[in-house]
């Protein structure tokens, strides 16, 4: 509760944030708010020992309860739930909590920028391989682009890139060009690189081409040998085509999904398509420090450094308390956590002292522009007030 009081207040006095943008996260701030004082009205504390002293089915059955109370109190703050579709938690791996609305648990969501926190995880496992050093500079990881950046860009590291501190402005302009990676590389912003946090789509999809050029072959293909298959994500049949609005009906209809830009480059800002168990199962690697099934799939270092602070963002960009590597790293009331976050309210957020990973989807009409799914902070609500108490034991 004295997470979103803070938030609330951040949001509320941030002369950076667009009055429209601020309208929007301050309705969802009072939901939280409004959520936040039911469950402390019903808060009975942990015991003593520390431990909750109640089962499953009632763990369980507070979730329900919770989700439910929020969801009711939508039409009263004016909070748009309907394109929720599924709300998972899992405790040690085990299924707490397991909810679909108008869906079932085979069909696949755009992940939106979660799909960052998968490359991410990429980048990790290639680090760990000896593919890649977080200090290598953009002339070196993109020699074919080299002689079109300008200095401080061709000085800007993988290291900034991943913790959004590189320089490249926030659009998304270089979609409706010839050649992303070339678009990007020389529109860089204003900002140095360095320390000035710039959330920034661009650094994302110059991440997905370094990894292939560093690899040697596509990510979906790298992405399969070391994440997809050994967390048994599957990924058959593939929908892989070249972005762009005439593709927007196939999209919707395709199960997995990855489409790549002209060049042939994955899209490594949005547009992976997923299941909530498979978002669960990359929250799961990240709990067990990088392990799935016995086996070591992500270097548990790179656990550590992608979900620990890495540079400071702003009130009007901030996810969470500070950014990692394409992880935004939050506390849930004094528990840290860290959070893969996508637009329209995607979510995988863990929280390691519970043993708990939260997973939300929300169906957004790609074909419809005012359609903006659920507010983030509201899914980020139903992890922090509602199944994160529950699993403590405090209501």
């Amino acid at each position: 509760m004295r997470r979103l009081l803070s938030e609330l207040e951040k949001w509320e006095h941030s002369e950076t944030v667009r009055p429209s943008t601020r309208r929007a996260w301050l309705a969802g701030l009072l939901a939280l708010v409004l959520v936040g004082m039911v469950l402390a009205a019903c808060t009975g504390g942990p015991r003593q020992d520390g431990s909750s002293g109640r089962s499953n089915t009632d763990v369980a059955a507070t979730i329900a309860k919770g989700v439910s109370d929020q969801l009711a109190l939508g039409p009263e703050i004016g909070a748009d739930y309907s394109g929720l579709r599924a709300v998972l938690a899992t405790v040690d791996g085990r299924p707490v909590f397991r909810k679909y609305y108008n869906a079932s648990p085979d069909d696949t969501f755009n992940a939106f920028s979660v799909t960052k926190s998968v490359l991410s995880t990429l980048v990790g496992i290639a680090v760990g391989e000896g593919k890649l050093d977080l200090d290598d500079t953009l002339s070196e990881l993109l020699p074919k682009h080299a002689s079109s950046m300008a200095p401080p860009t061709a000085g800007a590291t993988l290291r900034q890139l991943l913790s959004m501190t590189a320089g490249f402005n926030a659009g998304s302009e270089f979609t409706t060009s010839a050649d992303w990676v070339e678009h990007i590389v020389t529109s860089a912003d204003v900002v140095p690189p360095g320390d000035n946090f710039v959330y920034s789509d661009g650094s994302a999809h110059l991440v997905s081409a370094i990894l292939e050029e560093a690899t040697g072959e596509s990510v979906l293909r790298y992405a399969r040998a070391r994440l997809f298959d050994p967390l048994e994500i599957s990924t058959e049949p593939a929908f892989t085509p070249t972005f762009g609005t005439g593709n927007v009906a196939d999209y919707t209809r395709a199960g997995f999904a990855w489409p790549v830009d002209p060049q042939g480059h994955a899209t490594g800002y949005s547009w992976l398509k997923l299941r909530p168990d498979d978002l669960a199962k990359i929250g799961q690697l990240y709990l067990d420090r990088g392990t799935y099934g016995g086996r070591e799939v992500l270097p548990s270092a790179w656990v550590s450094e992608a979900t620990t602070t890495q540079s400071e963002a702003p009130a009007a960009d901030s996810g969470g308390d500070g950014y990692g590597f394409m992880w935004w790293v939050r506390s849930a009331d004094d528990d840290p956590a860290y959070a893969a976050l996508g637009f329209g309210g995607q979510m995988i957020e863990v929280i390691p002292n519970l043993r708990l990973v939260v997973v939300t989807a929300v169906d957004v009409d790609l074909g419809d522009a005012t359609d903006h799914g659920v507010n983030g902070l509201l899914t980020l609500s139903l992890a922090e007030s509602v199944v994160a108490p529950a699993v403590r034991g405090e209501s």
